[in-house]
């Protein structure tokens, strides 16, 4: 696993050096090339079971076209223990099945955040950039709101 090492803490877009380069990062960067198996995950309020029976279609797909990362990425955050997922437990959960099953070379590229960021942080984000789009509706607006409460 490659580990980082924070250079400053003085912005969400900080800069990082690795210990597998010495080319400087800045958040959020994609990192192409990650064995699925190494990054970690965290509690996903959707529980993430057993993908090859819930989502044998997207399991198909990933072992079919692999991740396109043009459509969806996984988005991770790059903390001390390891890269954590933020967004896209399906999708990863996917990406291990294909890997342990079919594809034992199936690398992906993810897209990683500072430390301590937190799947509220881009749904803010989000957010706040759609509403600066001229046709977001209310309806939008109340429905991308809720959707960090998940299940309360």
């Amino acid at each position: 696993m490659r580990k980082l090492r924070v250079k400053s803490n003085t912005s969400p877009e900080q800069v990082v050096t690795g210990t597998t380069s010495d080319q400087a990062h800045r958040y959020p960067y994609v990192l192409h090339g990650v064995d699925p198996r190494t990054l970690r995950t965290n509690q996903n309020s959707r529980r993430t079971r057993d993908v090859r029976e819930e989502r044998s279609d997207l399991v198909s797909a990933v072992e079919q076209f692999g991740l396109d990362t043009r459509i969806s990425m996984i988005t991770v955050a790059d903390e001390a223990e390891g890269l954590t997922v933020l967004v896209g437990h399906h999708r990863h959960a996917a990406a291990v099945a294909v890997k342990e099953d079919k594809k034992p070379d199936l690398l992906i590229d993810v897209l990683v955040h500072a430390p301590g960021t937190t799947p509220l942080d881009l749904t803010v984000a989000q957010a706040i950039e759609n509403m600066n789009r001229q046709s977001y509706t209310q309806d939008e607006e109340v429905a991308g709101s809720a959707a960090p409460l998940g299940d309360i």
